[in-house]
């Protein structure tokens, strides 16, 4: 246990997890036929005849997203999977989990957090804040492999290895 009390493994798990939940998400809309049908039309006309969404993101939703749910279908569902696939495998983990931060406060604006799926969207909401916060804590990620191979960014979620001193310049012995 590290003295944060978040292990490797703690983050690897909550990073796995929250990424297949984005695939299974993402591949249940497929087979239900979202892409070219009305999924994402009918979840938005039941979420804003049930649910109380403040004024200005309910205009949103309402004359554009209903309006162009296709684009949005289809901006949507491939979000989806690039969120879940690059939190599976750990790539940029820090811009992975901003996206899914997003995408997760839009979904809980949406369903209410007084919902099962609203409670579950918030849920989500802290555990991408902790995978933002311990991102260079996780086990088994690409980006801790690319920080051992020198290529580090505050994107990627490695810390790069510490850098040893110089070694003085060799100085000829005098005779």
């Amino acid at each position: 246990m590290t003295t944060s009390g978040i292990t490797p493994w703690t983050v690897l798990a909550a990073r796995v997890f929250m990424g297949a939940f984005f695939l299974y998400e993402a591949t249940n809309q497929i087979a239900k036929g979202w892409i070219g049908g009305e999924g994402l039309k009918n979840m938005l006309t039941s979420a804003l005849r049930d649910h109380s969404i403040p004024g200005p993101y309910r205009s949103f939703l309402e004359n554009v997203v209903v309006e162009h749910d296709q684009l949005f279908t289809l901006a949507v569902i491939p979000g989806e999977i690039a969120v879940g696939a690059a939190l599976v495998v750990g790539v940029a983990t820090r811009f992975t989990a901003i996206t899914a931060l997003l995408m997760n406060v839009n979904f809980a604006i949406m369903n209410s957090v007084v919902t099962a799926g609203g409670l579950f969207d918030v849920l989500f909401i802290v555990a991408e804040t902790l995978l933002l916060a311990f991102a260079s804590r996780q086990a088994l990620s690409v980006d801790g492999m690319l920080v051992h191979r020198g290529l580090a960014s505050w994107w990627l979620s490695g810390v790069l290895p510490e850098a040893r001193p110089a070694s003085p310049p060799h100085q000829p012995a005098r005779a």
